[in-house]
């Protein structure tokens, strides 16, 4: 009986271990572009943040040069859209960007101008929309712009816009007692990635083991906590730092992510100072797999890729410090 007992033990531990092996993925780069070599004209980027996409296109916001390069998913230069300035159709500091996938209308936060300039998928400057706040993110979902501006005024962290430039709705409250006793509670609200899924508005803060769903009318439906020790200890170190901030005037608020989305009913959070990999999660917040990402130069030690959106099987990241968009797939 022990005997039989020992080897069904075996039997199943084999069994857990093949299937966890089985189970351990990698992203593995496959692509970068534009070609740092290049010596085509227009085709490179200065200072890229934010990607947009739109069919077979990656619509790029590109701080430094004040304007948006539109690239094909081979890499092929197609379009620039904007140019340096304050006027119709120009940009300054342009960071953020989102897209109508319906019409293909391109949503790009102004910064430098305080607005949120409209073009449409040809690059025709279509409208503005004046902003008051810092934006840190926006989304586009069924005839809506949605901003994550932290607003004290309207006790708010979001905005909503019509395609006018109406504002529809501010909405998100300032929900952790704790947070908004700190002196910098801006700084821990305010740095949040947003992505869309099934209409509905994902917000993952980045100072917090926190993502909150929102439908499309701005009503929170349900706020997932992170279920990993290390990011869960990321609340409890941000209180503490952000209580001496006054008496040392210096921000020490550390980040769990840089970059999500939601695909396939899962989350995906790329964890880069904590484990330096993508976290899989499910919709409750329970991780899933840990994926490393195999690097080209697996020695470099200045690396700022910033994860933008699962599509397919690439995991499309932006390059902050080689000014590239870069391409993993999972094997």
């Amino acid at each position: 009986m022990i005997r039989k007992v020992f080897i069904l033990y075996i039997l199943v531990v084999g069994f857990y271990t093949i299937s966890c092996f089985a189970q351990q993925h990698r992203l593995v780069l496959v692509k970068s572009f534009p070609d740092l070599e290049s010596e085509e004209a227009g085709n490179y980027l200065a200072h890229p943040y934010d990607i947009a996409f739109y069919k077979n296109t990656y619509i790029v916001t590109d701080a430094t040069e004040c304007c948006l390069k539109v690239f094909s998913t081979d890499g092929k230069l197609i379009r620039t859209i904007g140019s340096r300035g304050g006027g119709p159709g120009e940009l300054s500091d342009p960071f953020l960007v989102a897209v109508d996938e319906t019409t293909g209308n391109i949503y790009c936060v102004d910064s430098g101008n305080n607005r949120i300039s409209c073009f449409n998928n040809k690059g025709i400057f279509l409208n503005i929309i004046r902003t008051s706040l810092p934006i840190s993110d926006i989304e586009f979902i069924d005839k809506y712009i949605y901003t994550a501006a932290y607003n004290q005024e309207t006790q708010s962290l979001f905005c909503m816009y019509d395609t006018t430039g109406r504002i529809v709705k501010f909405f998100g409250d300032f929900f952790d007692p704790k947070i908004n006793k700190l002196p910098l509670s801006s700084f821990v609200y305010s740095s949040i990635y947003l992505s869309s899924y099934n209409d509905s508005l994902y917000a993952f803060f980045e100072k917090l083991p926190i993502i909150q769903v929102y439908d499309k009318g701005g009503h929170l439906i349900r706020t997932i906590n992170i279920r990993i020790k290390k990011i869960k200890n990321i609340y409890k170190e941000n209180l503490r730092n952000g209580r001496g901030f006054v008496e040392e005037n210096k921000i020490k608020l550390k980040s769990w992510i840089f970059g999500a989305c939601v695909e396939d009913n899962k989350l995906y959070c790329y964890c880069r100072w904590i484990f330096d990999k993508m976290l899989v999660l499910d919709l409750s917040g329970n991780l899933i797999e840990k994926i490393p990402l195999v690097l080209k130069n697996p020695g470099e030690k200045y690396r700022a890729e910033r994860f933008i959106k699962k599509v397919g099987n690439n995991f499309i990241f932006l390059d902050i410090f080689y000014s590239q968009i870069k391409v993993y797939q999972l094997r």
